[in-house]
C-alpha cells in the first residue's frame, strides 16, 4: 500500500506495479488503513506511537522527509512484531526507482 497523494506516490506506486507488485494507494485522510505486506508512507500521515494499532503490515517505510523518524515510533512497532524502514534511510531507493520509472514512461506532466 502507498499512503498519500501527488507525484512522489504517484511514482512509487507506478515503479512497484511496474516491478510485479499488488499495489493499491490510500489517501493521507482516512483513520484506518488497510492491512498489507508493506505500507511506503508518501504523504504527510504522522505516526505517533500511540496511532500505531492503525498500522496493520509486515513493513512499514515511514515518511519521505521524516515525520515518523522517530524513534519512539519504530520501538511501538518492533513490539508489535513490524518491521520498520525510517524514510530517510528508504528515500534514495525509492526515489532511484521512481525516477527510473518516470524515466521509462514520463512524468504525464510535459517532462
Amino acid at each position: 500500500v502507498v499512503l498519500g497523494a501527488g507525484p512522489l506516490a504517484d511514482a512509487v506506486a507506478g515503479s512497484a506495479a511496474q516491478d510485479g507488485a499488488r499495489v493499491d494507494r490510500v489517501h493521507d485522510g482516512l483513520h484506518t488503513l488497510p492491512a498489507c505486506d508493506v505500507l511506503i508512507n508518501c504523504g504527510a500521515r504522522r505516526f505517533e506511537p500511540e496511532t500505531m494499532r492503525a498500522v496493520h503490515c509486515r513493513v512499514l517505510v515511514g515518511a519521505i522527509g521524516g515525520p515518523s523518524d522517530d524513534d519512539a515510533v519504530w520501538r511501538a512497532l518492533a513490539a508489535r512484531g513490524i518491521q520498520s524502514v525510517p524514510g530517510s534511510v528508504a528515500a534514495g531507493v525509492l526515489l532511484r526507482s521512481a525516477a527510473a520509472t518516470i524515466a521509462r514512461h514520463g512524468s504525464g506532466a510535459g517532462g
